[in-house]
């Protein structure tokens, strides 16, 4: 189910997207009928879901006002830390066209291929039950991450709202600004969401207790499937610009063996020129 988050800027409707994979991942979509949803914790990027540090402080701080001891003040920034273990996120590419810098940035040079979409057409995909939270990726220099962290927060009330749990997970690093990503989130357990909202007893070591009583599992190891209408979900797919003519064929075969009907085209990007 589609969900909108405060502050958090959804693409519009008619906006196309884009999401390069190997052919492997791609024929798992048609098997499995479902987008695979990746641990925020698994990803390259080792600022995934990082809470800037100006804000950590702050939120230490906070936590040694109410609750002085020490180890309390630990138990709660490793439910925060630990939570991203339950946040799984699916990226899309926005652009109105294919990008070459995308098909070189997945090395996508033998059996590479792309699902094209739009905004509505992703939403109306959707069948699961669980709220899918979608938005752009709005990306920061390093040094104004906090202070734009800081400054929204400050007009927002509280950092255990919705708004800003989810919100690292829709901001990065300027460095990554060229994958112009637009994300899909899920949270899987939002229990951990709840044990950060709980009302703090008067008798703390009762709040310690059930902090340190919180279990982590790694409910998955790597992410889930998220079960989606792939007839409504693929507008065209296109094979890498570095592929044979024989793998595109083969590709058709295969989205036919499954049922499915949409285009599949090479991609036309390394044609030769022509003057007409």
């Amino acid at each position: 189910m589609y969900r909108t988050i405060d502050g958090i800027k959804p693409p519009k409707d008619g906006d196309t997207l884009w999401r390069y994979m190997s052919l492997e991942k791609f024929v798992n979509i048609l098997k499995t009928e479902s987008l695979f949803f990746t641990r925020a914790d698994k990803f390259d990027d080792p600022f995934e879901g990082f809470i800037p540090s100006e804000i950590r402080t702050s939120y230490e701080k906070s936590a040694r006002r109410v609750a002085p001891d020490e180890n309390i003040v630990k138990l709660l920034t490793k439910v925060n830390e630990d939570s991203r273990k339950y946040v799984m996120c699916n990226c899309w590419h926005q652009n109105q066209v294919e990008s070459m810098a995308m098909w070189d940035k997945y090395h996508m040079r033998n059996s590479g291929i792309v699902i094209k979409t739009t905004m509505r057409d992703l939403k109306n995909s959707l069948l699961d039950s669980k709220d899918v939270f979608i938005g752009e990726v709005e990306y920061f220099y390093n040094k104004d991450y906090d202070f734009e962290y800081k400054n929204r927060l400050a007009n927002s009330g509280s950092l255990l709202n919705q708004k800003w749990t989810y919100f690292p997970y829709f901001h990065k690093r300027r460095a990554f600004e060229h994958e112009r990503e637009v994300r899909m989130i899920i949270d899987i357990e939002p229990f951990v969401r709840k044990a950060l909202e709980q009302t703090i007893p008067e008798d703390l070591s009762l709040l310690q207790k059930y902090i340190s009583e919180i279990d982590f599992p790694d409910i998955c190891k790597v992410g889930k499937p998220f079960k989606v209408d792939v007839n409504k979900l693929i507008n065209k797919v296109i094979i890498s610009p570095y592929c044979d003519d024989w793998i595109t064929e083969t590709v058709k075969s295969v989205v036919h063996q499954y049922g499915f009907d949409f285009s599949v085209n090479s991609s036309i990007l390394l044609n030769n020129p022509t003057f007409r």
